[in-house]
């Protein structure tokens, strides 16, 4: 009678093998135990290594994140001198931190409002470069760029910074407050017709909001001048003025 053959599964042979290498490495272990003690005892390190960071790391964050609260109640204050040196403490002594991201906006937010325009622009951007924070925040930056370059009288480099604020993030709460700017702006330029638009487009797409009352009332105040300040705009174009 012929014997039967059995089939033999691929998933036994690779469980054959892990058994035999198993086997290898225990006889192995019992002639070179201290080799296996050494990695076994570095693994066991790199491991207690990596739970201490973590538990460090986390406690760094929230002690700069406290120190960050204390810092900004100083800026609002309005002791912008003092939250400068507290706020640059945190940058330097929290480095990689989200509280040391967040204090390079607040050191810009003091030099803008100490009128150090060139320093809060730069703040800005290194904070915007971070990509940190929520897109509220970040168009609070985008805000204080244009906000500074008004300051400086760069007006086209101010437009640039409110248009980036309405295109990236038209759901923030300073995205009316960017067309209001804008509006500003296009009126010292002359281009009336551009101011008249960023004042519609807030009535329009932010109805609820504080900005639309006042983008209503600079829009009648506009339009009842439009001839003569477009009659003046073409006149400074003539000129040289303005481009």
């Amino acid at each position: 009678m012929p014997v039967k053959r059995v089939k033999i599964k691929k998933s036994e042979i690779k469980r054959d093998k892990f058994v035999d290498q198993l086997s290898l490495i225990v006889e192995d272990a019992k002639v070179n135990w201290r080799k296996y003690f050494i990695i076994l005892s570095v693994v066991v390190l790199v491991i207690l290594g990596a739970v201490f960071m973590i538990n460090s790391n986390k406690k760094r964050s929230i002690e700069g994140l406290a120190q960050l609260s204390e810092a900004t109640d100083v800026l609002l204050s309005g002791n912008y001198t003092e939250a400068i040196e507290l706020l640059n403490s945190i940058k330097s002594n929290y480095f990689g931190t989200v509280a040391a991201k967040k204090a390079v906006y607040f050191i810009g937010l003091a030099q803008l409002n100490t009128n150090k325009f060139d320093e809060a622009i730069v703040s800005f951007r290194q904070f915007l470069k971070s990509k940190t924070g929520i897109e509220d925040l970040r168009a609070a930056a985008l805000v204080g760029v244009g906000r500074a370059y008004e300051g400086k009288q760069v007006v086209d480099s101010s437009i640039i910074a409110y248009e980036e604020v309405v295109a990236k993030y038209p759901q923030t709460v300073y995205a009316p407050e960017a067309y209001i700017s804008l509006g500003r702006m296009y009126e010292t330029k002359y281009e009336v017709n551009k101011a008249v638009d960023s004042y519609e487009k807030v009535m329009f797409l932010y109805p609820e909001s504080d900005y639309a009352k006042q983008a209503e009332f600079y829009k009648n105040m506009l339009e009842g001048a439009i001839d003569p300040l477009t009659q003046m705009q073409q006149g400074k174009v003539k000129s040289g003025e303005v481009k």
